[in-house]
């Protein structure tokens, strides 16, 4: 699998990092929704809920979250099926957020379901679990319906796959906003100053593989 190919962003000048905790998370600005549902599994991105409120304060926020003693052991594992079909009677403009753990449930969803998220943060990490194939077909599901418009590496596992970051968040809006409009390749390197935040100290992942011309932005 080419993940650089894959991993090709659009322009898009207004983001914003809505967490300073572990590396954040990066939103599209102009495309903040009412409704968020937030998939957590680290218990250092506890504050999401809250600083989304702080830019949002009308919002209507659902948040679940694995809760992990120091041995990383499951305490409290929520029912992910039962909580994952919240999302079905939404029926609204949503914005979804997904740690690891939970980005595998994006490939139950439906087209129609997929519709109703606007934008969607979520983050790949090809060493957990093999998951080589694994994200693959979440990367081309999400590719279906959503460009990307913002990549964050997480510098806690520094090593590259094929030059990817071994852990990623990829920032996604939903490709219905951008019927009839043309489509840019993104032309920036990241990290981003005051956008892309370190969660380790002196240390950045310097992305930039679009830049060259073979890869081009999935339009499919």
């Amino acid at each position: 699998m080419d993940f650089q190919q894959l991993l090709v962003p659009i322009k898009n000048k207004n983001k914003i990092n809505i967490c300073s905790e572990n590396y954040g998370c990066v939103l599209s600005s102009d495309h903040l929704t009412n409704t968020v549902l937030i998939f957590d599994a680290n218990t250092k991105n506890s504050n999401l809920k809250s600083d989304y409120l702080k830019i949002k304060d009308d919002a209507s926020i659902f948040y679940y979250n694995y809760n992990l003693n120091k041995n990383n052991k499951v305490i409290d594992q929520i029912d992910i099926n039962s909580d994952f079909d919240k999302i079905k009677i939404f029926k609204k403009e949503t914005t979804l957020i997904m740690s690891f753990a939970y980005s595998k449930y994006i490939t139950n969803m439906k087209k129609h379901e997929l519709d109703f998220v606007t934008q969607l943060n979520i983050e790949i990490n090809q060493i957990y679990e093999n998951s080589y194939l694994h994200d693959d077909i979440i990367l081309k599901k999400i590719l279906e319906h959503f460009y990307i418009i913002h990549i964050q590496s997480n510098n806690k596992l520094p090593f590259y796959i094929n030059k990817v970051p071994a852990c990623f968040k990829l920032t996604l809006l939903n490709k219905n906003l951008f019927k009839n409009k043309k489509i840019y390749k993104e032309v920036l390197e990241y990290p981003i100053s005051k956008i892309d935040f370190q969660n380790e100290e002196n240390l950045f992942f310097h992305l930039n593989w679009w830049k060259n011309k073979k890869f081009k932005v999935n339009k499919n």
